[in-house]
C-alpha cells in the first residue's frame, strides 16, 4: 500500500468588513476529500485525496507522481467570529472557506464618575 504524501497547502486568509475568507489551493482534490472543523476559534482543514487506479485497458501507467495525498492546517481566529455560520466550497481546485464575523458591540457612551471627598483635614 503507497504511503500518503504529505504536502503544504498554499493558503490565504482574507479580512472582509464581513467576514474571514480562507483560500486554499487543492488541486486534484473533491468536496468529498476535505474536512473542515471549527473548535473553540480554531478552524482546521484538511483533505485525503486517495490514489487513481486505472485498469489494464486504458493502459499501462509507466511513470506515477500523483499518488495519495494528505494535508492539514490550523488557523486560530479572532473571537468576533459565527462559529455557527462557517460555509466552504471547493471551485476549480480553490477550497474559500468563509466565517462571518459578529456585530460589534455598542461602545458605552462616557459616563461622569462622581469624586467624593470632604475638606483636607
Amino acid at each position: 500500500m503507497p504511503n500518503p504524501r504529505c504536502f503544504h497547502t498554499l493558503q490565504d486568509i482574507v479580512e472582509t468588513p464581513a467576514a474571514f475568507e480562507l483560500h486554499c489551493d487543492a488541486p486534484g482534490f473533491t468536496p468529498k476529500d476535505i474536512n473542515v472543523e471549527m473548535n473553540e476559534g480554531v478552524i482546521t482543514v484538511s483533505g485525503k485525496r486517495k490514489e487513481e487506479k486505472q485498469e489494464e485497458k486504458e493502459g499501462k501507467v509507466v511513470r506515477r507522481e500523483r499518488t495519495m495525498a494528505t494535508f492539514t492546517r490550523s488557523f486560530t481566529l479572532p473571537d468576533n467570529v459565527k462559529d455557527d455560520e462557517v460555509s466552504a466550497s471547493l471551485v476549480n481546485g480553490v477550497l474559500k472557506v468563509t466565517v462571518p464575523k459578529t456585530e460589534p458591540a455598542a461602545k458605552p457612551a462616557p459616563k461622569k464618575i462622581q469624586v467624593s471627598g470632604g475638606e483636607q483635614a
